[in-house]
């Protein structure tokens, strides 16, 4: 009876540890997220961390307007600490505050020449961006639209662009290379050039004419570089780092796959080896209580001996009597 309860014992055990390995392992692998917004369908795959945003080809769409915090933020904002290439298409407009404070996007990519305009904070505080290579039917860039990229190095204005907003690619630090069309960067003036790279250390401006293809690279002259250091040194409320809220909320969102299977794999090994023990103990127990039965029974059929003998002396002198 001990025997068979400690077998049903160590079986319930293996049973519960490849339920806990199962059920972490499907966590681990998520599959591909959907959504719709209006006229603009998403996925994301966890796999490939790839967010990706369609319209209609054939009639681009506006995306809807988001906040940066509340009830309406970008659907795919609880991704921000795990998508790290945004792919785009079918989308004339990117609203306001689309991909803010997406900390985890490295790239994004757009499929096809819709995009005409980007709107204001898009893409601020997206701290991994280090490439984007804006579509050339694009016209408008909005305020602050890249502010605090802080990876992004280089960035073509596309030819058609007639409108950056103030900010637009303030405070990337690491933004060394800038190259604009020729006759709109002549147009404008240098404090609205200063005010749209506020805070990086003169970037090297290449110029280029839309209707030719050899273009004229530019060192900023002293004054340039001189209201570049000055603005530099200036605060704004926009631009603040997140917030202790959003880094703990940062933190709680990451996702946990990596730790939770190799907190399986770790539980699941401890109950395989107690399972071996519990194993290697009963066969011992077993083994002990063959031995104690063979003990007992050698010494039974020792006394029965001892029993028979006396008892056959017995017999024997009362036959003599």
């Amino acid at each position: 009876m001990k025997k068979f309860i400690s077998l049903i014992t160590l079986l319930a055990m293996l049973i519960t540890a490849l339920a806990i390995f199962a059920s972490c392992g499907m966590t681990a692998s998520k599959e591909v997220e959907t959504g719709k917004d209006d006229k603009i369908s998403w996925s994301y795959d966890p796999s490939s961390k790839i967010l990706t945003i369609d319209g209609d080809p054939n009639a681009p769409a506006e995306m809807n307007a988001y906040t940066k915090s509340g009830d309406s933020v970008a659907p795919w904002y609880k991704y921000r600490n795990t998508a790290s290439t945004v792919m785009i298409s079918g989308v004339s407009k990117i609203s306001a505050n689309a991909f803010y404070s997406m900390y985890a996007i490295t790239s994004v990519k757009f499929l096809d020449k819709a995009l005409t305009e980007i709107g204001d904070c898009a893409f601020t505080f997206c701290t991994s961006l280090t490439t984007i290579s804006l579509p050339e039917n694009l016209t408008a860039i909005g305020a602050s639209a890249f502010e605090a990229c802080g990876n992004l190095t280089e960035i073509k204005i596309p030819a058609k662009v007639t409108s950056i907003g103030e900010r637009a690619f303030a405070l990337n630090h690491k933004l060394t290379s800038v190259s604009m069309e020729e006759t709109f960067s002549t147009a404008m003036s240098q404090e609205a050039f200063d005010d749209i790279f506020m805070g990086i250390p003169a970037p090297t401006l290449t110029r280029f004419d839309a209707n030719a293809s050899n273009v004229e690279e530019q060192a900023p002259s002293d004054s340039e570089t001189s209201n570049a250091s000055d603005n530099a040194t200036e605060s704004s409320t926009e631009t603040a780092a997140p917030t202790d809220t959003d880094s703990a909320d940062s933190k709680d969102d990451k996702p946990q796959s990596n730790v939770t299977t190799i907190i399986a794999i770790v539980v699941f090994a401890v109950v395989i080896v107690g399972i071996i023990v519990g194993i290697v103990l009963v066969m011992r127990s077993n083994k002990n209580q063959t031995k104690d039965s063979q003990t007992v029974r050698k010494n039974d059929n020792s006394k029965n001996s001892k029993n028979s003998k006396y008892n056959k002396n017995s017999n024997s002198k009362g036959k003599k009597k």
